[in-house]
């Protein structure tokens, strides 16, 4: 069934968004962390840093992060579900429509 298809597909690229954001965030969060216990030894070649947005970094920040970032999958994984519901009633549609003009069928 091509509902069940894209869903998969769709699925699988919020796995993808959400390992890959997930490792970003930790790769950014340990950088600003060596930076700031290793100002001086920093090469400057080594990585081209540009300056983290303006914002208080509190030890809750990454949890917060974290948090919104897994509710932006969780809503992105409702829309998903919600596509395959109505391509999955829309493809039983076309196949057989007496389910949907018997009045009758509980």
């Amino acid at each position: 069934m091509k509902a069940y298809d894209n869903a998969k597909t769709e699925l699988n690229n919020l796995r993808k968004l959400h390992a890959a954001s997930r490792f970003a965030f930790e790769q950014t969060e340990e950088v600003l962390r060596y930076r700031t216990k290793h100002k001086k030894s920093l090469d400057p070649n080594f990585l081209i840093l540009k300056p983290p947005p303006k914002f208080k970094q509190k030890k809750s920040f990454g949890l917060t992060m974290m948090g919104q970032l897994s509710e932006l999958v969780f809503i992105r994984l409702i829309s998903v579900l919600e596509a395959y519901l109505v391509d999955s009633v829309r493809d039983v549609f076309f196949l057989n429509k007496q389910p949907f003009k018997d009045q009758d069928v509980r």
